[in-house]
């Protein structure tokens, strides 16, 4: 998930390396930090940001505790 602060070469530069993106810009440019992690974390995603908040505000939600699984992804939880 890229956030509405990243640049959309990045974005593109993403998408051409085969990564699933979505951009917030694209869903709600003005969708909250809090619903963007939200978001990113009800679809098993990672958020790809140039503010510095969003890692206080996971740590602060306990949504940043996950288990790796054997392909990769994360286990909530």
């Amino acid at each position: 998930m890229v956030d509405v602060g990243v640049g959309k070469n990045i974005e593109a530069w993403l998408q051409s390396e085969g990564f699933d993106t979505v951009a917030i810009r694209d869903l709600d440019p003005r969708m909250s930090d809090v619903d963007a992690l939200e978001l990113a974390f009800s679809e098993d995603r990672i958020i790809v940001t140039m503010d510095k908040d969003f890692g206080e505000l996971a740590y602060h939600r306990k949504q940043n505790r996950c288990t790796p699984t054997e392909d990769g992804r994360c286990r909530k939880g």
